[in-house]
């Protein structure tokens, strides 16, 4: 990974966070969430993604937007560059979808009609309809 490409992963999550959205951020953020929604599981409050089970073409779309285009470009000339890029990109890929995970299962919950409410014991969020 490049020094260019850590410092545009860091403003992205740095664009999300404060919700100010970049083009480029906003679509990654849209594309993680659609990710999470497609490929999560319940657990523990959260979501739970392993990005190893996404589909060659998600990896790939992933890869778009935290890869170069020449370094994309060379990922797409073959399944298994595009595989051995993503291993490469993976603990950074994988952080950037468990930064994620929570937003949209709150997200989720308040769309079925949920709010969450605090534990007065232990402060443990929990949901009720509302």
């Amino acid at each position: 990974m490049n020094r260019s490409n850590i410092h545009q992963l860091h403003r992205i999550k740095q664009d999300t966070k404060e919700g100010i959205f970049t083009m480029k951020g906003f679509a990654l953020t849209k594309l993680l969430h659609s990710l999470i929604r497609e490929y999560g599981s319940y657990h523990d409050g959260s979501y739970g993604v392993d990005i190893s089970d996404f589909s060659l073409f998600d990896k790939k779309l992933l890869l778009s937007h935290v890869t170069d285009a020449s370094e994309y470009e060379w990922a797409c000339s073959s399944s298994s560059r595009a595989e051995a890029l993503f291993l490469e990109y993976f603990n950074h890929m994988q952080s950037l979808i468990d930064d994620e995970c929570y937003p949209v299962y709150c997200d989720d919950m308040e769309e079925m009609g949920m709010s969450p409410r605090h534990h007065a014991d232990n402060n443990e969020v929990y949901w009720v309809r509302r």
